[in-house]
């Protein structure tokens, strides 16, 4: 047993002899080279297979994208159109309104961007990036530098101006200008310009002027967006000499006269029922307000001049022919016919106006008719008086007794030209015709066609 123990020991001692040994026939760059082969973390960084499993996206994946030049950037009434070159390997870019953060998409290929809708008076900056998106990978450039554009105030264009006579005055009217916040109004009166009116309206009144005394009217439009103005060009000039009109309802023709014999008073609608024993004396003066035929009986309602008012006959009254060198304004003819409800067969309407001895001309249609001509005439003498009413021009005659261009509108009385020799106008003098100036009369004729309605007032 003791021997089998002192060889076991003898073999122990010779292996760890030979160990020692041979580490120290190792060299020493071969220990390092080895310590190194041996570290996993090293391996894997050093072996290409390994560097080509490397994960998706990571750094050494991604794209690098040159930064985008805003190259132009332009501004057209509210739109703003920005160009910019070219980026490699972009797959699109985005434009951003720095104003509103607004991002927007554009693909590649297309350099240019229009903002549209913008505010006026009103800087924005646009700045753009590149982008690159492909086989699930994604990069972008840095924004470019960002460029600004100022959007200025749309300035209103022109008015048309046009006016019409008022009493003493003027009323001037322009178009609506697309845009326009409000009108200014100058007029040129005693060698200088003056601003009279600034107004949201499209018409102003102008009054109180001295008649026979020129005025020069001219208009212009502006627009306010936020707190600044800017005015259009101003509109033609329109010079008018002021002048005196009448403005109120059209007054009836023959409207004053006096009683002859004294007369009864009766109920309306009736040339028999008498309403008071007391007459009206003769003498008294009366304004005659309404005309009506009652069974053949000619009434008229007429105002005292305590403001009473009644029924008398006719026969009972000396007219007066009242008439006035004035014309009715544009508007209170108008008016006047519109209100009325006069209608026509035709696209005109004749009118007899006996208190300002004049005959117009409308065009158009019931409720809607517009002033087409104002011919000065002449109507029947208060003996001889034109017939007042609604009637329709029916007959045209080439000559007549010793004056041209006939147009019969009731039994023989007509529209015609004054008789040779007779150069009277603007009052009461004919028989019952309306005598015109040759040329106006020569209008009605070739012009207006029978079947169109005369309202003689």
């Amino acid at each position: 047993m003791k021997r089998i123990t002192k060889v076991i020991a003898v073999l122990l001692i010779m292996c760890m002899c030979s160990t020692c040994v041979f580490a120290e026939e190792i060299p020493a760059n071969e220990s390092e080279q080895n310590d190194i082969g041996s570290n996993p973390i090293q391996s894997e960084v050093e072996d290409p297979m390994l560097l080509e499993a490397s994960p998706e996206g990571s750094e050494e994946n991604s794209m690098s994208l040159d930064k985008p030049v805003i190259t132009n950037i332009s501004v057209n009434g509210t739109s703003v159109t920005l160009s910019f070159d070219s980026v490699k390997d972009a797959t699109h870019y985005v434009v951003k309104n720095e104003n509103t953060g607004t991002e927007t998409k554009i693909s590649a290929g297309n350099n240019s961007f229009t903002a549209t809708g913008l505010n006026e008076n009103t800087t924005y900056s646009f700045k753009v990036k590149a982008v690159y998106e492909a086989d699930g990978n994604s990069s972008s450039s840095d924004w470019s530098d960002a460029k600004s554009a100022a959007i200025s105030i749309n300035v209103p264009s022109k008015p048309a101006l046009s006016s019409e006579p008022y009493n003493k005055g003027f009323i001037l009217s322009w178009n609506n200008v697309s845009g326009a916040t409000s009108y200014e109004v100058w007029r040129y009166y005693n060698k200088k310009w003056s601003k009279i009116k600034t107004t949201t309206a499209t018409s102003y009144k102008n009054t109180g002027l001295t008649v026979g005394k020129k005025y020069t009217y001219k208009v212009r439009a502006l627009r306010t967006v936020t707190g600044k103005t800017v005015a259009g060009a101003y509109s033609n000039s329109k010079s008018i000499t002021a002048k005196r009109y009448l403005t109120g309802t059209i007054r009836l023709g023959y409207s004053s006269g006096v009683l002859i014999r004294n007369a009864y008073k009766y109920k309306e609608g009736s040339s028999t029922k008498v309403i008071s024993k007391t007459l009206l004396k003769k003498g008294t003066r009366v304004t005659i307000l309404k005309r009506a035929t009652v069974k053949g009986k000619g009434m008229d309602y007429v105002k005292l001049s305590n403001g009473k008012k009644y029924w008398i006959k006719r026969g009972n009254i000396s007219y007066g022919a009242p008439y006035s060198t004035y014309d009715y304004t544009t508007q209170a003819k108008e008016n006047f016919v519109n209100k009325q409800g006069y209608s026509s067969k035709t696209k005109y309407l004749l009118f007899i106006c006996h208190y300002a001895q004049k005959t117009y001309v409308f065009k158009g249609k019931k409720g809607n008719w517009k002033l087409h001509k104002t011919f000065k005439c002449v109507t029947g003498k208060a003996s001889t008086r034109t017939p007042r009413g609604v009637f329709k021009l029916y007959k045209k005659s080439r000559l007549g007794w010793c004056y041209q261009y006939v147009s019969y509108f009731k039994s023989r009385n007509s529209f015609h030209s004054r008789p040779y020799g007779t150069k009277v106008m603007g009052r009461p003098a004919s028989n019952g015709c309306i005598r015109l100036y040759d040329n106006d009369a020569k209008y009605i004729y070739k012009s207006i066609p029978k079947g169109t309605t005369v309202v003689s007032y």
